[in-house]
């Protein structure tokens, strides 16, 4: 059986299967990590503020102001999959926008180890506390620390993605 060397593909398809494989490990291990309490109200006032609820009037929270805006792109998918499938879903494309940003400004020698130990990071930390600010901050934030975006696209789209993370 010959040894498969990722370094032997091009750069795209190596940041490709690192995403569909992230994917794939974190479908599997679904079961196993729980959308805890805070994250499943704030997915649902998120719902309810889209609609007639107005926040601050008839929905009231402990949470920071307008922590539940996090939850919007669950809250919009949420009709057709339920809010636990939505937010998991919404998570893994943040965790995929998040590795592809990432490999885009990472330095050239160390892009893969280091996406690597990223999506792991995703998949394995926090079971207990899936799809929490702290996690969406880290998956935000991560490819504004890992280097400088090489192409004005993707620079935009980390500065967007680390202005958000370091406003949660």
């Amino acid at each position: 059986i010959p040894m498969i060397r990722p370094d032997k593909y091009p750069e795209w398809l190596q940041c490709l299967l690192l995403i569909v494989l992230m994917v794939a490990a974190k479908v599997a291990l679904t079961p196993f990590n729980h959308i805890n309490n805070d994250v499943a109200f704030l997915a649902w006032a998120a719902k309810q503020v889209l609609g007639t609820a107005v926040y601050g009037r008839d929905i009231l929270d402990v949470n920071p102001p307008l922590a539940f805006m996090l939850y919007v792109p669950a809250a919009l998918i949420a009709p057709w999959t339920g809010f636990d499938p939505a937010v998991r879903l919404t998570m893994m494309l943040l965790s995929a926008l998040s590795i592809a940003a990432f490999w885009q400004s990472a330095d050239r020698t160390m892009r893969l180890p280091l996406s690597i130990v990223l999506g792991l990071f995703f998949v394995f930390a926090f079971p207990d506390h899936f799809a929490q600010r702290e996690q969406i901050a880290f998956l935000l934030c991560a490819p504004y620390v890992a280097g400088i975006g090489t192409r004005r696209g993707w620079a935009t789209v980390i500065g967007l993605m680390a202005g958000v993370g370091f406003m949660i």
